[in-house]
């Protein structure tokens, strides 16, 4: 071994079972590819005669060329540190004065390795026949079911069961040195709320995989807040690959992406049109009318409703509010409770527009998130608005009835419906 070459040396053992000779080795030709790469290659000369039933051996010199490891190299890093080395030798034979090229098949190998330099230097490698890929079948995936898992406690998750088929019969290309790689992700408005991965050997016949992942409350809110602050939509990608890696090729064998959308209108059944009465120790003083609803830009902390009201006092007398008061639930959750002290003087025959900004605790959304699935994807939004009004001597809680509502939510996130 020098700079310039790597000397690899090989013994060959050859037995003449028959009653004939075996013809004589003129020499052996060899040629070493890596990734395309020729890496060495020549010709070894030999005389090499076998009696019959005799046996014999003979040793072959053969160099690797250095100099081709920078380009190697260069081929390794693009192809994601994976290379396919070819390993051929060829036996020159003369018989009855005619020369011939055979095929040294105990010899000639396929070995693919490969190599994780900066992720810690593990190495794998897999030897794969030359022979018989097209009496071959790729595999093929017969199914893939996902199934949402709700603990009593801790992150909610996917799990997705992936059936491969493999027809081959033992002995074949597809049959004996195959890996299977599976990946699942579901991205909803770009925010990966889950991802599971697995990787091993599958042989002929039926492959069963499994993959799961978690999703953390941390990630239900970032898609919440993508989902509010896009108007209620959210795009939805499911990916499910499955990939059959066969050594000299990774065959894809089924599992394309689903897309779908989620769209929700939770603020929707706030009636901005609807004008209602009011009453204060039964007797009717004013009226509500101009509600409105709106979201205002969602954060990690909170989802704020901007909400408002005009409140008209049909009275001689002033009108005086003192308290407005909220809550907001989703599936029982309590999203949002608090009331406010207020000091509002409405004038005889006259009204005033009450605003108000309504937080939901986003910390809360893990916890309805969990019974959301329970309930097979299903949720209720509750809201209730109310003012505390002092008339002519009375103090009484009025509900604004043209806010307060509930709201049935569904989504269909692990299929490919809109909600």
């Amino acid at each position: 071994m020098n700079a310039q070459t790597s000397e690899i040396q090989t013994k060959i053992d050859l037995n003449n079972p028959n009653s004939v000779g075996v013809p004589g080795v003129v020499d052996v030709n060899y040629a070493i590819g890596m990734n395309d790469v020729t890496v060495a290659e020549g010709t070894t000369d030999g005389g090499v005669h076998v009696k019959p039933g005799e046996k014999t051996s003979f040793a072959i010199d053969s160099a690797f060329n250095n100099g081709k490891l920078p380009t190697w190299w260069e081929s390794h890093v693009k192809n994601d540190e994976k290379t396919t080395m070819n390993v051929q030798f060829y036996a020159v034979v003369k018989e009855d004065g005619e020369t011939k090229r055979v095929t040294l098949p105990s010899l000639s190998k396929r070995v693919v390795f490969t190599t994780d330099v900066l992720g810690g230097g593990k190495i794998t490698t897999k030897t794969v026949p030359r022979t018989g890929a097209a009496e071959s079948q790729p595999p093929k995936l017969r199914s893939v079911e996902s199934e949402w898992v709700v603990p009593e406690t801790g992150n909610t998750g996917i799990r997705t069961r992936t059936i491969v088929a493999n027809p081959n019969k033992p002995g074949s290309v597809f049959a004996e040195h195959l890996s299977i790689d599976a990946n699942y992700r579901v991205l909803m408005n770009d925010v990966q709320l889950v991802e599971g991965e697995t990787n091993r050997d599958i042989r002929p016949g039926r492959t069963d995989l499994e993959l799961s992942g978690e999703i953390t409350d941390h990630e239900i809110q970032r898609w919440w807040v993508s989902h509010v602050n896009n108007d209620e939509k959210t795009d939805r990608v499911v990916e499910r690959d499955v990939t059959v890696d066969a050594g000299f090729a990774r065959l894809p064998v089924g599992g394309e992406a689903e897309r779908g959308t989620v769209t929700t209108d939770m603020l929707g059944p706030v009636d901005s049109n609807a004008t209602l009465p009011f009453s204060v120790a039964g007797r009717q003083v004013g009226r509500v009318s101009n509600t409105k609803a709106e979201w205002s830009e969602a954060t990690m902390a909170e989802t704020p409703i901007e909400s408002s009201a005009t409140l008209r006092n049909d009275r001689s007398e002033s009108i005086h509010i003192t308290e407005v008061g909220y809550r907001v639930t989703m599936n029982d959750i309590v999203l949002s409770d608090e009331s406010k002290d207020k000091s509002i003087e409405i004038e005889p025959h006259s009204e005033t527009t009450i605003r108000d900004t309504v937080p939901l605790d986003n910390s809360k959304l893990g916890a309805w998130w969990k019974t959301h699935l329970r309930r097979g994807e299903e949720s209720t939004l509750a809201v209730n608005y109310y003012v505390v009004v002092e008339y002519h001597g009375y103090t009484e809680r009025v509900e604004l009835d043209a806010l307060n509502y509930e709201k049935t939510v569904t989504t269909d996130i692990l299929g490919n419906k809109s909600a």
